[in-house]
């Protein structure tokens, strides 16, 4: 789950709300959720996410009410490798250490959101000392700093970016001048285009959508590709393949699947994709008539194609095919960001 993104899009309707956000930064043994996993809170009680399957978020909770009256930072260490200790819950079997800071939705927290809702990776660089004023830096995932003079950090860490950059490490603590900073990875919502808006389609886009995929539904017929049946899409295009691809432009690890049930425009959109660049295609369709589908295509264009698309859970109807199909792009998602 993209627990940022999702976290970003609360906190921008509570401007004014204190709050405190709990992110993992780093893992002994085993645990419920991975490094980079978050959760929020307000100071009336109200939480969004999950750090644990339950047994450590009303801990949390009481650390976050600190955090959130005093304004200073703390970092948590939850040890639940004891099966004989019921106190936190039986069966992680790993020791979880929380950071949680005070968390504000400034302009700088403003301009994370707008980079990461246009579709930009962006590392953020926070200290983890205990102090009140709490800075967040910005850079691209080319190194450079793009937050304002005032949260300028004036230290040379482009070494230390460009190895973190290339790393497989999604958050890393370092320490520099003396002083640890959190060092984290953060990723836009993944796009996913969806050519095709049948019935079929309509609870794959509410999973997808519910996922943290934003969803573009194309398909030239107004009478289906609509709100009424795709309430929870980002984007609904009426247009055809032809003269979709005109217009807009598929992005690096954007996800596609193909589901129009006619041929000429699964044929059309084939013709135009950028295989190099997306991170998914999914041809919904009999085995027989895809492989007719892509049959003067490359075969490195080939290798890029999923079909029969979705994971094999010998799923029957449009629920279950929907579900194998988000199963199979989720690895895929999980697959890209580890590399």
């Amino acid at each position: 789950m993209n627990d940022l993104c999702r976290i970003l899009e609360q906190v921008e309707r509570c401007e004014k709300d204190k709050l405190a956000l709990a992110t993992i930064i780093r893992i002994h043994g085993s645990s419920y959720r991975k490094i980079g996993a978050k959760m929020l809170f307000w100071e009336d009680g109200r939480r969004f996410g999950s750090i644990s399957a339950g047994c450590l978020e009303d801990d949390l909770a009481i650390h976050s009410i600190e955090v959130m009256k005093t304004q200073r930072s703390k970092r948590v260490i939850y040890d639940l490798q004891d099966e004989e200790d019921f106190t936190w819950g039986v069966g992680c079997n790993g020791k979880i250490e929380i950071f949680i800071e005070p968390f504000i939705y400034d302009s700088n927290i403003s301009t994370l959101k707008k980079n990461l809702f246009n579709g930009k990776r962006i590392i953020t660089i926070k200290p983890l000392i205990n102090k009140q004023k709490h800075e967040t830096y910005l850079f691209t995932w080319e190194g450079q700093q793009i937050t304002n003079e005032k949260k300028k950090l004036d230290i040379d860490i482009s070494r230390l970016l460009y190895a973190f950059i290339h790393s497989t490490d999604k958050v890393k603590i370092a320490t520099i001048s003396g002083d640890d900073f959190l060092l984290e990875k953060n990723y836009p919502k993944n796009q996913l285009y969806i050519f095709g808006a049948g019935p079929d389609a309509e609870p794959l886009a509410r999973l997808a959508s519910s996922l943290d995929f934003s969803v573009i539904m194309i398909d030239p017929r107004e009478s289906r590709c609509n709100r009424d049946f795709f309430p929870t899409v980002e984007k609904l295009i009426n247009d055809h393949p032809s003269v979709f691809f005109q217009h807009h432009t598929i992005n690096d690890s954007d996800f596609v699947i193909i589901m129009n049930h006619h041929f000429q425009r699964d044929k059309q959109i084939l013709e135009n994709l950028p295989f190099e660049k997306t991170a998914y295609i999914g041809i919904l369709g009999s085995k027989k008539r895809t492989e007719r589908l892509i049959s003067t295509l490359n075969s490195a264009q080939k290798k890029k194609i999923h079909f029969p698309i979705g994971l094999n859970i010998y799923a029957e109807g449009p629920d279950e095919i929907s579900v194998s199909i988000m199963a199979q792009i989720i690895e895929v998602r999980h697959q890209l960001l580890s590399i």
